[in-house]
């Protein structure tokens, strides 16, 4: 076992201190809680990141470290910077708009400062977990089909309709999610309580949906892969590593949540039909989170695309061209 996997799982560990918190004393004085579990959260997020990592390294797989370093300061700032538009416009949709979540535990002073770097280590993780699920599955399932980026007749076609349609999905979801606020008041801000107004869940799901199309109708125009081409042609490793990494990671740390409530969910469908204290509704939705974090990264630096949907062999020979290259 590599360093980083053992320094993953001790961090992951270390991140289950929480429970030695009570959770009346946590329920009663939120401010002080706060800065107790904001460590344990930072513990998890770190201890995913350096365990995929090393189970890349330990598998052979393409890092995800990789896509940042090599190329100079430049490609760190892109790394960070598209990390931080994709994790912090998901945020901005989910819990500013669509009010799917609240943070309990922190006060305002606290929310803004951390905005920005938490939600580029969430990125990281999600990416991170998913290249480890892919990796794995790669080196298990040996799927075999064409190297060559290839289309059949009628991709061209139903890529250009995707992707037209997805904008409209993703400006109609968020138009008229921010629109059913003037019904109830006005829209406001709220992201460390409970809301009372909060717009239709499925104006949400239109937008979700409209994004993962318009990215995949953005990477066929950039000619890269992607998570319906890698389908379409044969090859489920990406489907299958965003379903299984997100359903596993989800039940451990949305099962922690659960007891400790960093996040408390609202405005989602059945909330009393739970697993170890999930909200089913909540865990079937994390492979969307997936997808949604993954697509719109690759659709902005298409060189990330053959890292993330295509075969191994395809995604190292891409590293290796450099960012450059098209396919």
């Amino acid at each position: 076992m590599n360093r980083k996997l053992w320094a993953g799982a001790g961090l992951l560990f270390l991140s289950y201190i929480n429970v030695l918190v009570p959770q009346e004393w946590a329920l009663a004085n939120h401010f002080a809680a706060g800065f107790i579990f904001t460590p344990c959260i930072a513990l998890f997020v770190f201890g995913v990141i350096f365990l995929s990592e090393g189970v890349v390294q330990k598998l052979g797989g393409v890092s995800l470290w990789s896509l940042a370093s090599g190329g100079g300061w430049r490609r760190y700032v892109r790394f960070f910077v598209v990390a931080a538009v994709v994790g912090c416009f998901l945020e901005v949709c989910a819990q500013w708009l669509g009010k799917l979540w609240y943070y309990p535990y922190y006060p305002t002073w606290f929310y803004w400062p951390a905005f920005l770097p938490s939600f580029i280590l969430y990125w990281v993780m999600i990416a991170e977990s998913y290249t480890a699920g892919k990796a794995l599955l790669d080196r298990l399932l040996h799927w075999g089909g064409r190297q060559k980026l290839r289309y059949y007749w009628f991709e061209p076609a139903l890529y250009y309709v995707l992707g037209a349609c997805g904008a409209g999905l993703l400006l109609f979801g968020l138009l008229r999610a921010y629109l059913d606020y003037g019904l109830t008041g006005g829209y406001f801000f709220n992201a460390l309580s409970p809301s009372m107004r909060v717009p239709p869940l499925h104006y949400i799901i239109w937008a979700s949906v409209g994004l993962w199309l318009l990215c995949e109708g953005v990477l066929y125009v950039r000619q890269r892969h992607s998570l319906l081409h890698s389908m379409l042609h044969g090859y489920a490793v990406p489907a299958l590593a965003m379903v299984g990494v997100a359903l596993a990671l989800a039940l451990v740390w949305e099962s922690q949540n659960a007891r400790v409530g960093y996040w408390a969910y609202q405005n989602w469908p059945w909330p009393g039909a739970r697993l170890f204290g999930v909200q089913l509704s909540v865990l079937a939705d994390w492979p969307m989170n997936y997808v949604l974090y993954l697509l719109p990264a690759a659709s902005l630096v298409p060189a990330w695309a053959p890292v993330f949907f295509a075969r191994p062999v395809i995604a190292a020979k891409e590293r290796g061209k450099g960012d450059g290259r098209r396919v």
